[in-house]
């Protein structure tokens, strides 16, 4: 039982780091979250302005 449930966990985490690695190759910022572009603009205006 415990052999099965570490092969589940390491299944799971490998889709999970394989849907990660091509996501951010596209959104090459790292911004994943949808605000994140705001704050990023955000800030880039902040530092101008400094």
């Amino acid at each position: 039982m415990t052999f099965s449930g570490l092969g589940i966990l390491c299944v799971s985490l490998a889709f999970n780091f394989l849907g990660d690695g091509p996501r951010e190759l596209i959104n090459a910022d790292g911004a994943t979250e949808p605000y994140a572009q705001e704050l990023i603009a955000a800030s880039l205006e902040y530092e101008r302005a400094v």
